[in-house]
């Protein structure tokens, strides 16, 4: 995913493992409007596709507990019945989640 940033936008981009990142982080990272993608584990399963790449569109907070919003650029969610809307590509994880079943995140540099 940091090479198709960098070959979009002809500038270097990085990446970073989940498990050393934060959501505060990611948020920052998203509030200046940099572009976040995250690579599932290979292994991942319902509702998240294994050995693929999401966009990550948000990181909140809801009862105290970090939230990522995660979009398939399939637009579906992996399972049906996973929440109202199954092909809208939208997964809402807990932070913990996203940690197990995503592997690494790639940054836009711009």
């Amino acid at each position: 995913m940091f090479v198709v940033y960098n070959q979009v936008t002809g500038v270097t981009s990085s990446w970073k493992y989940t498990y050393a990142t934060t959501a505060t982080e990611v948020k920052s990272l998203l509030d200046a409007g940099r572009a976040v993608t995250a690579a599932s584990n290979s292994t991942s399963s319902d509702p998240i596709v294994g050995g693929h790449a999401y966009e990550i569109l948000d990181v909140y907070e809801q009862d105290g507990q970090a939230h990522v919003t995660v979009y398939n650029p399939w637009g579906v969610d992996g399972a049906d019945g996973y929440d109202d809307y199954p092909n809208d590509g939208l997964i809402d994880l807990t932070w913990t989640d996203f940690v197990a079943k995503f592997s690494w995140i790639a940054i836009s540099a711009v």
